[in-house]
């Protein structure tokens, strides 16, 4: 069995974790797809990820779609029985967890339903939908897990909604397998993100202008 961990980027720091976390699983039979949503590529962040079963790919034109395109984009990619969805804010919660998870796949279900943490709670509901699962809930069969190519920031629910067309396998009891510790909550979050991010872009170039002209800024 080989599993796809599917990551989008915007190359923030959290990146590193996301990264070592899927590094150090004692099951060795995995394909890491980092793809990254930006015109610039951080070199020295993306240096500090390196790993051969890592792939690296830079999005020829940024979406700025909350990760939909570069979800799409990877399961192009994938060469795995199975996808996980690890945004790179989240890591997986210990080292043996997909082997664990691989155990329990061995009567091949559909798509398989688990506990994670979000915000240091417990998150998991039976049955799956809208608002009550989350994407890293999820372990799939790559041949269903194709993310669906849209603009809006619901497209997670759209695809927990077409996966429902399927049957599944739900392991409430077991340990969390993804730790989410910053849990955005809706487009005004996401956006405050591009706000946030913008602004620092902004100081960063007036901070260069300054420079040039032999001042700095105050």
């Amino acid at each position: 069995m080989r599993f796809t961990i599917i990551t989008p980027t915007l190359q923030r720091s959290s990146l590193v974790r996301a990264c070592n976390s899927v590094d150090r699983q004692s099951f060795s039979d995995w394909q890491h797809i980092v793809m990254v949503d930006r015109v610039k590529l951080d070199h020295a962040l993306l240096a500090g990820i390196h790993h051969p079963q890592r792939s690296i790919i830079k999005c020829t034109v940024p979406h700025h779609n909350y990760g939909n395109t570069c979800r799409h984009n990877a399961w192009e990619l994938a060469t795995g029985d199975y996808c996980l969805m690890l945004d790179d804010d989240n890591y997986l919660t210990d080292d043996k967890i997909i082997e664990d998870i691989a155990a329990n796949l061995e009567d091949s279900p559909h798509w398989a339903l688990f506990p994670i943490l979000r915000r240091g709670k417990l998150f998991f509901h039976e049955p799956p939908g809208l608002k009550v699962t989350d994407t890293a809930n999820v372990v799939v069969r790559r041949e269903i897990a194709r993310w669906p190519d849209i603009l809006e920031y619901a497209a997670d629910a759209r695809w927990i909604e077409g996966l429902k067309a399927y049957p599944h396998k739900s392991l409430p009891d077991f340990r969390p397998i993804v730790d989410m510790p910053v849990q955005s909550k809706g487009r005004s979050n996401a956006n405050r993100w591009d706000i946030r991010e913008k602004a620092a872009r902004t100081w960063r170039d007036i901070g260069m202008l300054y420079s040039k002209r032999g001042s700095t800024q105050l």
